[in-house]
């Protein structure tokens, strides 16, 4: 027949199960040594040393196996709350992420267009101001000499499509989204062979190194040869232009002639926001920028990609 001390030190498993799910197993461990020691005291006095030793030690493996039982359920119910929490955080993450990119895709869509208008603004926008004033003059000749309106009339002809051109210039140098693999300098060089250019103009393309680059890279990059090329064929008078492409570090691209130059003041001034273009598309992608014109050796422009501060210590 079981004595009151049974009941009693059958209390002390499930008393170990709520120490071990309230407090540290450490905590517990102290807890059930001391439930041992207490269930060996008053058992000894009903069923003898020997035997209270052996039923003690039996209360306190059901007590270490609940122990770890509900310590091993604790432990999963808290990385189940833990894994919910950072699932809450990483679909916030995400949802920041989302937005941050269809912000900077917007960007993207605004600098572009910006730099279209400017590209627009240095050619089709001053075709349209000489067709203006060339239909002006007309207008005035009609009455005065109409003769003279054939000759202002065949110039019109030609001015518009001089802005048809240039339209459908700016349309068909659009680069790719992407490139292939290995196909930013195919598209270059392939943009250098179907390019409308005088006879007298060679245009060159020097590649050193085989440092890849990112996408937004070589798109920035093939637009900024677009504008140089395009600015050597309509202002320099270059017998030679050159375009070295530095896949090394430090990784550079140089475009140069061996034209007449300009006067970049007098260039600023009138409004020709080519260099603008070029400028703010190597700060876009990092890259430095510079620019040197001469009335003797002609023009260069350079971008330069700036080196991590852990680079720069190596070098």
């Amino acid at each position: 027949m079981p004595y009151p001390s049974d009941y009693f030190a059958a209390l002390f498993p499930p008393l170990s199960m709520q120490i071990i799910q309230r407090f540290s197993l450490r905590s517990g461990a102290i807890c059930i040594g001391i439930f041992t020691l207490i269930i060996v005291i008053f058992l000894g006095g009903t069923y003898g040393w020997a035997q209270a030793i052996t039923l003690a030690g039996i209360y306190t493996v059901v007590s270490i196996f609940l122990a770890f039982y509900t310590l091993t359920s604790r432990r999963a119910r808290e990385a189940r709350d833990r894994n919910q929490i950072l699932a809450q955080e990483l679909q916030t993450t995400n949802q920041q992420l989302e937005k941050v990119s269809e912000q900077q895709q917007r960007l993207a869509i605004a600098r572009e267009r910006q730099h279209l208008a400017r590209d627009l603004h240095d050619s089709v926008t001053q075709s349209i101001f000489s067709m203006t004033l060339t239909t002006q003059t007309a207008l005035l000749w009609l009455d005065r000499d109409p003769n003279r309106v054939d000759e202002l009339l065949e110039r019109l002809k030609h001015l518009a499509q001089g802005a048809i051109s240039e339209m459908q210039v700016l349309i068909s140098e659009a680069p790719p989204t992407k490139f292939p693999e290995g196909g930013f300098i195919t598209n270059l060089r392939q943009y250098l062979a179907d390019h409308q250019h005088p006879d007298t103009l060679e245009i060159r393309l020097d590649v050193d190194g085989s440092q890849s680059l990112s996408n937004t890279e070589e798109q920035y990059l093939f637009r900024i040869a677009q504008e140089a090329v395009n600015n050597i064929v309509k202002h320099s008078g270059a017998t030679l232009a050159k375009i070295c492409l530095h896949l090394a570090n430090p990784i550079w691209m140089e475009i140069s002639d061996n034209g007449q130059g300009f006067d970049l003041q007098v260039v600023r001034k009138a409004g020709h926001l080519g260099l603008v273009n070029m400028e703010e598309r190597a700060n876009e992608i990092g890259w430095d920028f510079h620019f040197s014109t001469s009335l003797e050796t002609g023009t260069s422009v350079r971008v330069t990609k700036r080196l991590s501060t852990k680079r720069q210590a190596e070098w």
